[in-house]
């Protein structure tokens, strides 16, 4: 019986920090509202995958959204060898305030 459980490597904690950081620095005519990048644990921390979710503004296409993520991250994830599950959210600036 083998007792292993999925983790996350440094290396790929790292990439995924990379990842957010080079999306959250795309520049504002994107419409960019917030972003979210996990590594899905694997066997032996082995990240074959990560959970991308990217908020932008509701007049941005998702198909654009899409688009911007694999751009912007080509250089951090080899997407030949990793997975991307990418959810593009629309929504409206500032929109959790105006919920008070």
């Amino acid at each position: 019986m083998n007792h292993e459980i999925p983790y996350v490597s440094v290396n790929s904690v790292e990439a995924a920090k990379q990842c957010e950081k080079r999306l959250c620095e795309l520049p504002a005519k994107f419409g960019i509202l917030f972003v979210s990048v996990k590594a899905v644990p694997a066997m032996k921390g082995i990240t074959t995958q990560f959970d991308i979710t990217l908020g932008v503004v509701e007049s941005l296409p998702e198909s654009v959204g899409l688009s911007l993520v694999e751009e912007a991250i080509k250089a951090e994830i080899d997407t030949e060898k990793i997975g991307l599950n990418v959810t593009v959210i629309q929504g409206f600036p500032g929109a959790a305030n105006s919920a008070k």
